[in-house]
């Protein structure tokens, strides 16, 4: 049974119109972008996005910028070896690693007292609360 051009459309032609679409869609946000970043790589930027934070803090000169950005990953790399070190020397010490601050909030209780409650989460339930630790404060003023 031959195939009439009637189905032949009805077959190809979402097909064309979807990628036609897609097509469409690609470029359009190529030339946006290319039309967005222009002027931050005209000034020496790598795209607008670095711009706007060199702007916001205060520099123009996207090589200063970039050497501030640099100097900031040294500084957290010092930063992540040392915390490490520091980690190790606990570990080998027998002393328990720091937990991290817990989210910590105030309440008033039935009889007046003040309580920080201390809240740690499940990681895969949030729902659920553990541990939750309460101190006793005699003052209003907290």
């Amino acid at each position: 049974m031959a195939v009439g051009r009637f189905e032949t459309i009805a077959v190809f032609l979402p097909v064309v119109l979807i990628v036609g679409g897609v097509i469409w869609y690609e470029n359009n946000s190529r030339l946006e972008y290319q039309a967005k970043n222009a002027p931050a790589r005209a000034a020496g930027f790598t795209d607008a996005a670095e711009m706007v934070a060199a702007s916001a803090a205060g520099i123009a000169d996207p090589i200063a910028y970039r050497a501030r950005v640099e100097a900031g990953k040294a500084k957290q790399a010092a930063d992540d070896v040392i915390r490490e070190r520091n980690r190790r020397a606990a570990e080998d010490a027998g002393a328990a690693p720091p937990e991290r601050t817990q989210p910590r909030s105030w309440r008033k209780a039935h009889d007046g007292f003040i309580f920080m409650e201390n809240w740690r989460f499940r990681r895969r339930r949030l729902s659920n609360c553990h541990n939750r630790q309460r101190e006793r404060f005699s003052g209003e003023g907290h």
